[in-house]
């Protein structure tokens, strides 16, 4: 069993991904069924839309160990079956609280190749991968 350092156990978060779209009222229609979490451990901005975020799948209902530091992307799918939308959340364990991140292309638009930025505007899930590759390059910076 793996211990959690000391100054790391009031900033794990643990519930499920349910709990964490009431939580942040994410919007979510049972007619369709269509809501999926993912624990994003890391991001390959060689693949399309959202399989460029990297990680496992979490089911709705199961508790779930958030770790300091750890993104998360939770989806649900609303509206009628003429008006379908689908709706995204990032977020990101900060010292114990899930921050939900706002993420704009244009705000990277400049630090990115075109073709990059192109998809970004094209996928909101691919958006949030971008901003994750350079948040993490920016902590990677010292």
């Amino acid at each position: 069993m793996t211990e959690i350092n000391e100054d790391e156990k009031g900033k794990i978060i643990i519930k499920t991904p349910m709990e964490i779209a009431k939580e942040h009222e994410l919007e979510y229609d049972t007619r369709f069924g269509g809501f999926w979490a993912k624990k994003v451990v890391d991001v390959d901005l060689s693949k399309e839309g959202g399989w460029a975020l990297q990680g496992n799948f979490v089911p709705k209902n199961k508790a779930i160990i958030i770790s300091n530091k750890e993104w998360f992307v939770v989806a649900s799918d609303f509206g009628s079956w003429k008006y379908h939308k689908w709706h995204y959340l990032l977020l990101r364990n900060i010292d114990g609280n899930l921050i939900e991140t706002d993420v704009n292309p244009e705000d990277f638009k400049d630090k990115v190749a075109p073709e990059v930025y192109v998809k970004a505007l094209n996928s909101q899930l691919y958006a949030f991968a971008v901003f994750i590759y350079l948040e993490k390059q920016k902590e990677q910076t010292p």
